[in-house]
């Protein structure tokens, strides 16, 4: 189905990191890697000029920014490939698992040797066909910003719409880690859909985020018909492909809360990272909207304590792992994150669950109910 870590490139081992204060050990996932010149150079040569992503922040009294959807796909001739450093500190041996998208190489044109056109024929030649351009239709995500008839009274991620089969696929599928089930895949998402979701995520919270337990800035997607229409096509398309990758998968459903939007900046410290946790789900994926490597952010990536190793993604592209693992968002030292995050469960089971819960419930409080009658008619009686 994909590559296996074992199998991902390798790159010159550096000896870069960090160690605690007075030569104290720190936690793997604790340590913040310096910037890694060789991968940052590679993923700068596959991807075009970037200005960072504060120009879509939310600001009072400024207009949102204007978003130019791009007319080819910036994506749609390269293929995602992983490279693998290692990292020594001191004390621990960390690997950083980069998903880095590469241009295909084109292959050699041969051309062959041909007479010379005789004059009567040079002015047929001479003339150059006309190219006949069809006219690029908007995709949903541009149909939904330039609100072109789309009911925003509808939720999208009920069964029947999340059941419809996607109109693209993803692109590309490559396995980190089949011992833990970590993969990455291409959704497709170009660099100005990702714009336009982060500029849609500042503008219906005008920057304002909840903080729930590990993320200190979330923001539930449902809870903004204009966002959570923005970000269906995206979600609609991950959340089939694990469904066509897991066949025991199939009877998974998007969790009544998600999607949801995650953000990283440096205004705080708690802001710059998510604590080591595990998540409620069967399966869990996380779309990046941002790029890393010094093009939005420095730092960042997932860290993954059984895998030992850090994993970084591209805008457009997805990491998907099962939520028991316990994994944590690592620090950011620059720039911003955004992160569009959805859970797969099991909702059948949950609420049998939740009804033999309440089923002991009942049945204690009727037991304690009794017994304390019991004991009435008991004094009673004396």
């Amino acid at each position: 189905m994909g590559q296996n870590c074992s199998c991902v490139q390798d790159v010159a081992e550096d000896a870069h990191g960090r160690s605690g204060p007075a030569g104290e050990s720190v936690p793997p996932y604790a340590v913040t890697p310096c910037p890694d010149p060789i991968v940052n150079a590679m993923v700068r040569r596959n991807n075009p000029p970037n200005k960072g992503q504060h120009y879509l922040l939310y600001k009072k009294g400024r207009a949102p920014s204007d978003i130019t959807f791009s007319e080819t796909d910036e994506t749609k001739k390269k293929t995602t490939r992983l490279v693998k450093r290692k990292i020594k500190p001191e004390s621990n041996n960390t690997t950083q698992v980069y998903a880095i998208r590469s241009a295909e190489e084109r292959k050699c044109s041969v051309v062959s040797e041909q007479r010379p056109l005789r004059p009567e024929q040079r002015q047929v030649h001479a003339t150059p066909t006309p190219v006949i351009r069809k006219k690029r239709k908007n995709s949903f995500l541009e149909q939904v910003i330039n609100d072109e008839c789309i009911d925003l009274t509808v939720d999208p991620y009920v069964l029947n719409h999340m059941s419809q089969k996607p109109q693209k696929k993803i692109k590309d599928w490559v396995c980190v880690s089949e011992e833990f089930d970590i993969h990455v895949c291409d959704t497709g998402l170009t660099h100005s859909e990702c714009d336009a979701l982060v500029q849609t995520t500042e503008q219906v919270c005008k920057g304002n985020y909840a903080a729930y337990t590990y993320a200190k800035q979330t923001l539930g997607c449902r809870e903004f018909p204009l966002l959570a229409h923005a970000c269906w096509e995206p979600v609609h398309r991950v959340t089939h492909s694990i469904w066509d990758s897991f066949p025991d998968s199939k009877k998974l459903q998007l969790d009544d809360r998600e999607p949801h939007i995650v953000k990283y900046d440096i205004s705080k410290k708690e802001r710059q990272k998510l604590d080591m946790h595990t998540d409620k789900s069967e399966w869990t994926f996380l779309i990046a909207l941002s790029d890393g490597c010094g093009l939005d952010y420095h730092g960042g990536g997932t860290y993954f304590e059984a895998l030992n190793s850090t994993v970084h993604v591209q805008r457009g592209h997805a990491l998907i792992f099962p939520g028991k693992l316990r994994h944590c968002g690592q620090c950011i030292t620059q720039g911003l994150r955004f992160l569009l995050v959805g859970f797969l469960v099991d909702k059948q089971q949950r609420q049998s669950v939740q009804q033999q819960q309440l089923q002991i419930t009942k049945q204690q409080s009727s037991n304690s109910k009794f017994s304390g009658q019991s004991s009435s008619d008991d004094t009673m009686s004396a």
